[in-house]
């Protein structure tokens, strides 16, 4: 478990799950509110709807690459002791299940479901994405003999960098079908909620670094991991500078007036960011080059 694989499952089902929680609370928004600017969100949110449950069956391929064979991921279903693995697994067949329900209730008329049934479906999917969201960082946050990932701060890091890269998916979606004009609508207040979650980010991988630095010799060794280590660049390169400096510069200059270039330029970024955060906190948790001497 933990292989290159798994960083590809963690970063798609993340960026999946989180662009349709995204979708979500867009479409809620544009229900709820009377302003005539909110409800042109509808058009933003189909691409959260459509992308998040292809992404996150796109990271199941890989989860089961990191298993070894579709038979483990079986097993997985028939387990009746509650793990974040199990809970995990129903989340994810459950969603992609419901969200491409929906997915293809909304792409035609053909099918009609009473409205009631529509709701439920909408919430049960809902209720998944943000398990999927959720029970990553629980998982490995969880897991005693990995010092460095053993701390709730995980979790908020993860959650947070998965609604970037779900808000980085809905954004890319959204410029290259600029031509709509209400598309234009629901992109304004997307560099707002980036920079909420870059900011929130940053206080968790601070947090996470410097209590790790003073937990143990094992902690630290995979601090200096991914600090100096042989991954550094991944972490300065693709977390910081991409996953960061790249996105709060853009966004920064998108605040008065919404630049599609800048936005998408932010989202790529964001993107290898939270690749490449992913990666970074696999790779130094995993650290056992210092065991031996210790």
């Amino acid at each position: 478990m933990l292989s290159s694989y798994i960083v590809w499952y963690l970063f798609l089902a993340g960026a999946g799950s989180g662009a349709y929680v995204l979708a979500a609370a867009f479409s809620l928004a544009r229900r709820w509110s009377q302003a005539e600017s909110v409800k042109e969100y509808g058009e933003i949110t189909r691409g959260g709807f459509y992308l998040g449950p292809l992404l996150v069956m796109l990271g199941v391929v890989f989860l089961i690459f990191d298993l070894g064979s579709p038979e483990k991921a079986y097993r997985l279903f028939l387990s009746t002791k509650f793990t974040y693995l199990t809970f995990g697994s129903w989340t994810v067949l459950l969603f992609c299940l419901f969200a491409t329900a929906l997915a293809l209730l909304r792409s035609t008329s053909l099918i009609r479901l009473p409205r009631l049934a529509f709701k439920a479906l909408e919430l049960f999917s809902l209720a998944c994405a943000l398990g999927i969201m959720a029970y990553t960082g629980m998982l490995l946050s969880s897991m005693p003999s990995i010092p460095f990932l053993n701390s709730p701060l995980v979790v908020v890091l993860l959650v947070a960098s998965s609604l970037a890269t779900g808000s980085a998916l809905i954004t890319l979606y959204g410029f290259f079908n600029q031509q709509r004009k209400s598309m234009f609508f629901g992109l304004k207040v997307i560099p707002r909620i980036d920079l909420v979650l870059i900011a929130i980010e940053i206080l968790a991988l601070a947090g996470l670094v410097v209590s790790k630095y003073f937990e143990g010799p094992v902690a630290l060794a995979s601090v200096r991991t991914l600090l100096t280590g042989e991954g550094a660049y991944v972490f300065w390169f693709g977390t910081v500078l991409m996953g960061v400096v790249v996105p709060c510069f853009a966004n920064l200059l998108n605040r008065q007036t919404l630049h599609m270039v800048n936005q998408a330029i932010s989202s790529v970024a964001i993107l290898i960011g939270g690749f490449a955060l992913r990666y970074a906190l696999v790779t130094s948790g995993l650290h056992v080059e210092a065991l031996p001497s210790l």
